[in-house]
């Protein structure tokens, strides 16, 4: 067996480990948020409501079409679309592999798929990881091919980081172009046309699917708004963080933290720095347009821990952090002691995630509940705490009383899942509540749709965080409600609202 195909048994075995991996935690806990905007905008897909036409969605179209077709292949349920991310996952973590062997010994390859299987961010977020696998291939392609057919399949691998997430794919565009125009030695082919190529490779992917939405009627400049509001809101994201403020045990933790969102770029910075060196003393080593490339993504794509320091944003970057550790410590020709310090990351970063075992996500590795129950709700498939999962099955009964199966339910903005779970349309336009704070029209149009709607019930989240308080960030979707719907009953944390006759 060459070298080549023993690699890729290897990153089928690992994919199948790993699946097995992220499957041993993946069904505790639930967040009502961030996977209620998944499971919504997938809920809406597999209703025949067209991405950014019918359903204006924060990520792209290619995770809700994946999650989408499981719901019709497999039904419609929270444990299905976890699946589709541990699968999705999964097949990140063997790419990972493959990628890390073209720089890498074969122990430090396996290494960096072990770091990036336990840092790799709540499972709702896969579709970061996804984008950032293409978004690397694309950068490998840029390595391995001095030409233009290598240049044209990168644009096609950055746009389907695009179809995953917009700023993803945005990112891996901008890195890809920066290489290629950097690496500008006699052997390749001419810059502009490489930078062509790209451009090509990335409209050919994109062009038909974008005159497609606008023959089905997309009106670009609100999508753009609505885009544009979402990015001002994420901007706006104030958090009170310092890990010296921190007491306990929880201190520690947060000076891990601290140290490990400064070692991040830093380790982009001394890695493509390393690789923009050689290229200047015209020493270049094989794979250094990959070098550049993804340690450039790599640290537009730390954007997400810029704008909410925490583990689980940081983790979401790590694909790109996972292979930059591999090259730098255990390349090809780098001894034991190179390779035994990132063993031990890797067991660091494991102890780490392993000890914390509380936090808003579900489907990180550090999140186990222990006592545990399965909720007995048909659309979860998840576990919780006893009295949690009592609470949320309890909801569930009285929101399928009391709207009926052609009715809507309104929520408040934390809490969109609720709305899955009981298999009752959202009422609101908009799962993601960021698309109409602080924005008068887009809260006008909210109201609107409310009115035709006239949901007979609002269910609000007393737990829901704090960034998410209605009052302050949508005031006149927050009136409308308080002047039509009364309070009538307590489920736990969650409170039932009837409209007002």
């Amino acid at each position: 067996m060459s070298e080549a195909a023993r690699d890729r048994a290897i990153a089928l075995l690992l994919l199948a480990a790993t699946a097995l991996f992220h499957a041993s935690y993946a069904f505790h806990g639930v967040a009502l948020f961030d996977e209620g905007l998944l499971a919504d905008g997938a809920w809406r897909v597999a209703r025949g409501d067209l991405p950014a036409v019918d359903a204006t969605l924060p990520y792209g179209p290619a995770t809700y079409g994946l999650v989408a077709g499981a719901f019709a292949a497999f039904g419609t349920t929270v444990a299905t679309m976890r699946w589709v991310l541990i699968a999705l996952q999964a097949l990140c973590d063997g790419a990972l592999y493959l990628l890390a062997r073209r720089t890498t010994t074969r122990p430090g390859a396996l290494l960096a798929v072990a770091l990036f299987a336990v840092a790799h961010g709540s499972l709702h977020k896969s579709a970061i990881a996804a984008a950032s696998a293409l978004a690397l291939l694309a950068a490998a392609r840029l390595g391995t091919r001095a030409d233009s057919r290598g240049a044209l399949e990168a644009g096609l691998a950055t746009a389907g980081a695009f179809l995953f997430r917009h700023d993803v794919g945005g990112f891996a565009g901008l890195a890809c172009a920066a290489a290629l125009l950097l690496d500008a030695r006699p052997e390749r082919s001419a810059a502009w046309r490489r930078l062509s190529a790209l451009v090509a490779g990335f409209a050919a992917l994109l062009a038909p699917l974008l005159l497609a939405l606008l023959a089905a009627g997309l009106d670009l400049p609100r999508w753009w708004a609505l885009e544009w509001q979402r990015i001002g809101v994420q901007e706006a994201i104030a958090v009170s963080w310092s890990p010296f403020a921190e007491t306990g045990e929880a201190r520690w933790g947060a000076r891990v933290l601290a140290v490990a969102l400064l070692a991040a770029p830093l380790l982009h910075v001394a890695w493509g720095g390393g690789a923009l060196l050689r290229w200047r003393r015209r020493a270049p080593l094989p794979q250094d347009a990959l070098r550049i490339a993804a340690a450039l993504f790599g640290l537009l794509l730390l954007n997400q821990a810029r704008l909410v320091p925490s583990a689980n944003h940081l983790f979401q970057a790590f694909l790109p952090v996972a292979l930059a550790a591999a090259d730098l410590l255990a390349r090809r020709g780098r001894g034991v002691a190179a390779h035994a310090t990132l063993a031990l990351l890797v067991a660091g970063v494991a102890s780490w995630a392993a000890l914390g075992r509380s936090g808003p996500y579900s489907g990180t590795f550090k999140q186990r509940l222990e006592g545990a129950v399965p909720v007995r709700v048909a659309t979860a498939g998840f576990a919780l705490r006893p009295e949690f999962a009592a609470a949320l099955e309890r909801l569930i009964e009285q929101v399928q009383r009391r709207v009926g199966v052609d009715e809507a339910l309104a929520t408040s903005p934390g809490s969109p899942l609720l709305a899955f779970l009981a298999q009752r349309r959202l009422a609101q336009p908009f799962a993601e509540p960021s698309y109409y704070y602080r924005s008068q029209r887009f809260q006008h149009e909210v109201i609107a749709a409310l009115e035709r709607e006239r949901p007979p019930l609002l269910v609000t989240d007393g737990s829901e965080p704090a960034n998410f308080r209605f009052e302050e960030a949508a005031p006149l979707v927050a009136e409308w409600f308080a002047r039509r719907y009364a309070p009538v009953a307590t489920i736990g944390p969650f409170t039932l609202h009837e409209r007002l006759r």
